[in-house]
């Protein structure tokens, strides 16, 4: 079983997590949140911990979107 950690909804990235079971394989897609109030508290915290909060919370694209076979 993979362990699947995704970020952070309330701060910096904003981002949350969907996944779609199909015959064969489970996809976990990531999408960023697109309120505009949201967003503006995201780049507030986007720069926490001297700025690198963005690398560690953020990750690769391949840490977020991936397909698990089943």
């Amino acid at each position: 079983v993979p362990w699947v950690e995704v970020a952070c909804v309330k701060d910096y990235p904003g981002m949350w997590a969907e996944y779609r079971v199909h015959e064969g394989a489970i996809l976990q897609i990531a999408h960023r949140i697109d309120d505009p109030a949201a967003l503006a508290w995201t780049e507030q915290t986007r720069h926490m911990y001297h700025g690198l909060y963005h690398d560690y919370a953020f990750g690769r694209l391949d840490d977020r979107c991936f397909a698990l076979s089943t």
